[in-house]
């Protein structure tokens, strides 16, 4: 589970974006942080293995030109810069940030030919390594290396866009397709440079708009700092197309659309109650997981979704308080922050 955001508008998009994954990452990251910006026809980029002030520390990410732009804040990995997000196509006009997992689709994708394809026309995977402490549920290759998922996945997207001529959301839809994941992914490219591209499987994402500027974030706890007129949820299997002042979604249907279940709100509540009530400190991984089990088997579930609109509402109430704690990180010695949540009237 990660944390992601963009932002397009008539503002610089650097700081918007850090003030939002600064709101979200201890919920869902906090691990490697990065963001990826396009001003006058270049992709800028800046990431580490880290948390948000290792980002500020480290690189010039705070002054990235462009009104446009994605970030992203990820779970624990090896400690190397390379796996964070954003993933940059071989010609560096593609970002391209995601979080998710396999899922239900483990077993199903081909990534070794995906990634002999792509070679093959000369792209070229920064990630690529032999650490032993990969997690095995990452793609290998026929040497025994191993590459993060989203790096394949952004040069299949680059390939849909740049070679294939597909617009970027359909250059992303057709990729999930391709190679499906329990997954929600933004992205930007120099040849489109006034639009946000992203496509959401069951993943949480939430769209805002205040006046022209529009954003994504993986929970409206990200935004509560921007001041919108309004916030609403992207609905899960579609693409999207996000312009300044306004957004578009497109069903990608097929298979994937088959395998949607309703949401069990009235279940799930109850049961994110319950487990609220005992007045314990507790991770928003092991809420949405508790209520997992909800959906059919086999089916796309949205346990992750429906538990950040649960405590953004909560919160918002002041039923909720969040409690702000930290962990070990990915990069020795160093610490993220991991975030609770807890009855406001509960002991810390």
């Amino acid at each position: 589970m990660c944390t992601v955001a963009a932002y397009i508008g008539n503002e610089q998009a650097a700081p918007i974006l850090l003030r939002m994954i600064g709101n979200e990452e201890g919920y869902a990251g906090g691990q490697y942080t990065g963001l990826a910006t396009i001003h006058e026809g270049k992709l800028y980029y800046a990431k580490v293995c880290g948390d948000l002030a290792e980002l500020l520390k480290r690189t010039n990410a705070a002054s990235l030109p462009g009104t446009i732009g994605i970030a992203h804040s990820r779970t624990p990995g090896i400690p190397s810069d390379e796996w964070a997000h954003p993933f940059i196509s071989t010609d560096e006009s593609v970002a391209y940030i995601a979080n998710g997992a396999a899922g239900i689709f483990v077993g199903k994708r081909d990534f070794a030919e995906v990634y002999r394809r792509l070679a093959a026309a000369g792209d070229v995977f920064r990630t690529l390594t032999d650490d032993p402490n990969v997690s095995k549920g990452y793609p290998r290759i026929p040497d025994g290396r191993a590459l993060h998922t989203s790096d394949l996945l952004c040069g299949m997207i680059a390939e849909n866009h740049l070679r294939k001529g597909m617009d970027l959301p359909s250059a992303m839809g057709a990729a999930y397709l391709e190679a499906p994941s329990e997954v929600v992914g933004l992205s930007i490219s120099v040849k489109e440079p006034d639009a946000v591209a992203a496509c959401r499987i069951n993943m949480p994402l939430m769209w805002g708009r205040k006046g022209k500027a529009c954003y994504l974030a993986t929970t409206a706890l990200a935004m509560e700092d921007e001041d919108l007129d309004n916030v609403s949820a992207v609905p899960s299997v579609s693409t999207v197309c996000m312009r300044r002042g306004e957004i578009t979604y497109k069903p990608i249907g097929g298979y994937l659309a088959r395998m949607c279940a309703p949401m069990p709100w009235a279940k799930a509540i109850r049961r994110l109650d319950e487990i609220m009530s005992d007045g314990q400190e507790h991770h928003i991984g092991d809420m949405y997981n508790d209520i997992e089990p909800f959906w059919p088997e086999g089916s796309i579930q949205e346990a992750a979704m429906l538990t950040f609109q649960y405590v953004h509402e909560e919160v918002k109430a002041g039923r909720l308080k969040v409690v702000k704690r930290t962990t070990n990180a990915s990069l020795p010695g160093a610490i993220a922050p991991r975030w609770y949540f807890q009855l406001k009237d509960a002991e810390s």
